[in-house]
């Protein structure tokens, strides 16, 4: 059989007050594409999702998208600052004291010639 090309994808519907069907229609789906996740939360989760859907009556798909969907747009300074006022964030310790670079130099300075000495004995030796 012939390839011809990708599967076409269906056209969007016009969704205007003569073509609507009513609610109980499933003629058509109002979404181009959409795909299902299926996750697992914990029933205390699930329950107080179910009672937010409820009191802002919704479904809880339509809200669980709309968190999700807010989610995916925060911004990192949001997010850093939910993260800070959870006391989630972990730093690492700072060191107590930093020393300045020279005197880091100075120090080890001659610390690498036993190294540098071996290779270069080894080289001659070839």
């Amino acid at each position: 059989m012939p390839f011809n090309g990708p599967p076409r994808q269906p056209a969007k519907p016009n969704l205007t007050s003569e073509n609507v069907l009513d609610s109980n229609t499933t003629e058509f789906c109002y979404h181009e594409r959409v795909r299902q996740l299926i996750t697992r939360i914990d029933d205390d989760l699930h329950q107080r999702l179910k009672q937010r859907a409820t009191e802002q009556d919704r479904s809880l798909n339509d809200l669980v998208t709309a968190i999700l969907a807010a989610a995916m747009d925060d911004d990192t300074a949001s997010v850093r600052r939910r993260i800070e006022h959870s006391g989630l964030r972990v730093l690492p310790p700072s060191p107590a004291l930093s020393r300045p670079r020279d005197l880091v130099i100075e120090r080890q300075r001659g610390a690498g010639r036993a190294v540098s000495e071996a290779l270069a004995d080894e080289r001659d030796a070839r």
